[in-house]
């Protein structure tokens, strides 16, 4: 297991822009991988569309696979990005994965979950649909880490994906307040950590460890 530190380079084949190496040293803290006194099992990347919510999501599952943290994670993402991720992956992650989005009809996804195994970090993308239909499956695999890509779309309480999401989060999905980090804030400038108490006001990425208590 990774030691507290002061410094955590980013996993990745890129150099990260300043406002990426921001947000991914604001959820290494959360996660308790750098020094903070602010703690948290999951964080939001309140990022606009082309920042690079990916890559930095990228570089902090990397971080956390590193430090021994995760084993497991669970990418929930609309159907018509789902590639996106597998190609992201091949292009940036600098650490052992082995990914594999889940596709098929029902039965070939099950078999598809059922079968990842290996000592690399295992990396499950699936799309939100599949995800509460495949709830009970996702659950017995246990997934360490669930990111969910366009997290505005579990905002609603009473749809089907959003009530298996947090069931598959536990107690670490969505806290109350949870934290986020944000670009909006300042027109651009990706700066300072905003606090979200509420899922509806998540509009990006949401990465969070299952079962942990605050």
């Amino acid at each position: 297991m990774q030691s507290l530190s002061d410094r955590l380079d980013m996993p990745i084949h890129a150099v990260p822009y300043r406002h990426q190496r921001e947000a991914f040293e604001f959820v290494m803290e959360l996660f308790g991988l750098l020094h903070s006194k602010r703690r948290s099992s999951g964080a939001a990347l309140l990022m606009e569309m082309g920042t690079g919510k990916t890559l930095t999501t990228i570089g902090i599952t990397g971080a956390l696979s590193n430090a021994g943290r995760i084993r497991r994670v669970l990418v929930v993402a609309p159907l018509s990005i789902l590639g996106v991720w597998e190609e992201e992956f091949q292009k940036f992650a600098d650490f052992p994965y082995c990914l594999v989005v889940l596709s098929g009809n029902g039965s070939r996804k099950r078999d598809t979950l059922r079968h990842m195994a290996g000592a690399s970090l295992q990396v499950a993308v699936v799309n939100y649909e599949s995800a509460w239909r495949m709830e009970k499956d996702l659950g017995a695999w246990r997934p360490d880490l669930i990111v969910a890509d366009e997290g505005h779309k579990i905002k609603t309480h009473n749809i089907s994906a959003s009530r298996a999401m947090h069931r598959l989060g536990g107690k670490g999905w969505i806290p109350a307040p949870a934290y986020g980090y944000g670009d909006h804030e300042q027109g651009g400038g990706c700066i300072q950590p905003v606090q979200v108490r509420e899922p509806g006001h998540f509009r990006a990425e949401l990465l969070c460890v299952p079962g942990a208590v605050f």
